[in-house]
């Protein structure tokens, strides 16, 4: 760390100022929340030298890690790698998470870099009303979109993943998919997509969920869980010389809508939907604002950018 004692006390107050603001909204959407919520988030970013995978460098943390309730973030600085990760998952339909980073080239040691970031939000369903069908199902469609980004290293040209699912009753349902030297390198498409476009640079997917209910004897009641479940990794490319910035891996989804296998909604025939976590029914909310989380991401990567960019190669 010799040598960057301006840098880093730069990049403390930035990340201070940014992790205080991210600290408010979590409070904010705490406060206004109605009902049990059973989402959480994890990040977590870890260092090593790929010939000695046990081994970091003088004075390295090994391992940074934020767990929330509905919102985590957490950012590192050394000499040799810097990112960043944040992930939410909410009642406002909302799940999205991005990780951001670079790696500068180390003659000395052979180290690399990985950043993750995890949103997971589960919540359990109820339908009720008069007169429901003993073998009753819910399609739960979800809309997801994610920038992958284009940053090509010199030495590394670094490495991207992302997995989408949704699970309910030992069903998954989702994408997953990897990035490397700007080309899609492997994917994972399961039978419940309905669109996707998949470039080495973006991503818009679509998806069902079929989930099975369980009636009540009077069939008055039905109801299900599910679990939903965005995770990103990143492995930063690395650069040889000082500065430079790498594109963030973004991604955000919303829950689109709860139907019928026939198409129809719970309401339009008369039923009531409900959640758990006190999440309005998606059949009856209009279009979901701009999620906190990534307004926090949006405000973050500059600061983090001045970082990178005036931050030295070590030694």
């Amino acid at each position: 760390m010799n040598g960057y004692p301006s840098t880093r006390n730069a990049a403390g107050a930035a990340l201070l100022a940014f992790a205080t603001l991210a600290s408010l909204v979590t409070l904010a959407g705490s406060a206004c929340r109605a009902g049990p919520i059973h989402a959480h988030a994890f990040l977590g970013m870890d260092e090593y030298a790929s010939d000695q995978p046990d081994v970091h460098f003088p004075g390295f943390v090994p391992g940074v890690e934020s767990n929330g309730e509905t919102f985590a973030t957490v950012s590192y600085l050394d000499p040799i790698l810097s990112g960043f990760a944040t992930a939410e998952a909410n009642p406002a339909r909302l799940v999205n998470a991005g990780v951001g980073g670079i790696s500068i080239f180390n003659r000395l040691r052979n180290e690399f870099g990985s950043i993750v970031a995890s949103a997971i939000w589960e919540d359990s369903i109820k339908v009720t009303g008069k007169g429901l069908p003993g073998d009753l199902s819910l399609r739960l469609n979800f809309h997801y979109t994610g920038s992958i980004p284009g940053t090509t290293g010199e030495v590394n040209p670094g490495r991207f993943h992302f997995r989408i699912d949704s699970f309910s009753g030992g069903v998954a349902e989702g994408l997953e998919a990897w990035f490397s030297n700007g080309e899609v390198t492997e994917t994972r498409v399961t039978s419940g997509v309905d669109s996707l476009v998949l470039t080495p640079v973006f991503v818009d997917v679509s998806y069902h969920l079929d989930m099975r209910l369980t009636v009540t004897d009077l069939g008055t009641t039905a109801t299900g869980e599910f679990k939903d479940d965005l995770f990103l990794e990143y492995h930063p490319p690395t650069i040889t010389g000082e500065g430079g910035i790498a594109d963030p891996l973004t991604f955000d989804g919303v829950f689109q809508s709860a139907t019928f296998l026939d198409g129809s909604t719970p309401e339009s025939r008369g039923y009531t939907l409900t959640f758990e976590s006190g999440m309005a029914s998606p059949n009856l909310v209009a279009a979901v604002p701009a999620p906190p989380g990534l307004a926090l991401f949006a405000a973050g990567a500059p600061l983090l950018g001045l970082c990178w960019l005036r931050r030295k190669a070590r030694r």
